[in-house]
């Protein structure tokens, strides 16, 4: 369902990369969207949503009043429907075991996210 999953603080920091089988070109990627993403805000004074490139379609997703995104990549066979459903049951996860205070005061111990990784393995 989901091909590539990556939550990153709005300063560039990955906090998950799911699944994670390839580290450093998963924190490139990650990166890479990030960029896209305030370069779209700067030039356009609106963000890119989603985009598609190849047989991938990425959607970006903002919480926790923009401290965090949360981008996925989903197969571009996959239904919109389907991937809205998926997007808002993984941000509104996501907002209830994680809070603003916690994403602002987090110091850098990537475990702190096992337990929503735990749950992107057992539903997605």
């Amino acid at each position: 369902m989901i091909e590539k999953l990556f939550v990153i603080k709005s300063g560039g920091t990955p906090l998950v990369i799911y699944p994670d089988e390839d580290n450093s070109t998963d924190t490139i990627l990650g990166s890479t969207l990030i960029v896209i993403k305030k370069l779209s805000l700067k030039l356009f004074k609106r963000g890119v949503k989603s985009f598609v490139i190849g047989e991938k379609k990425y959607y970006y997703k903002s919480t926790l009043k923009n401290t965090v995104y949360i981008i996925f990549s989903f197969s571009i066979d996959l239904k919109k429907r389907k991937i809205k459903r998926i997007i808002k049951s993984i941000v509104k996860k996501f907002k209830k075991m994680y809070d603003l205070e916690f994403i602002k005061n987090w110091k850098g111990k990537l475990n702190y996210f096992d337990d929503f990784i735990e749950y992107l393995k057992e539903n997605y």
